[in-house]
């Protein structure tokens, strides 16, 4: 009796322990955006914006996901489509633009860069 008692344990531990856990579902890549300006003219702008934050939307559920001031990078995305801008200063802002972020958007550094325009009054 006990033989066998110890032969259903043994079966149940090599072929399939019903109160194993299982595995979830993959996890979905998650991207790191970094902000960048260009000019009317398409040229790099690195000097002073007037700008209160850069920001992304995602346009189905709402969420907002808000960058530092300082390095314009937004952190923890999900794949998917974004609206990425900023809050405008007194006399300057951006155009804001729409973004799919992919994998193959990813660059060597690991961030997907986002260029918006930005304008001066």
């Amino acid at each position: 009796m006990r033989l066998a008692f110890l032969g259903c344990l043994v079966c149940l531990f090599f072929i399939g322990n019903p109160y194993a856990t299982k595995p979830g579902p993959a996890r979905a890549n998650i991207y790191n955006v970094r902000i960048e300006m260009v000019d009317i003219y398409g040229h790099p702008f690195k000097g002073f914006n007037g700008l209160n934050g850069f920001w992304a939307v995602d346009p189905f559920s709402g969420a907002t996901y808000k960058a530092k001031h300082e390095n314009h990078e937004i952190y923890d995305l999900f794949p998917g489509t974004y609206q990425f801008g900023a809050n405008p200063g007194n006399c300057d802002g951006v155009v804001s633009k729409t973004v799919t972020l992919s994998e193959d958007q990813v660059g060597s550094d690991g961030y997907i860069v986002v260029t918006l325009t930005y304008w001066r009054k």
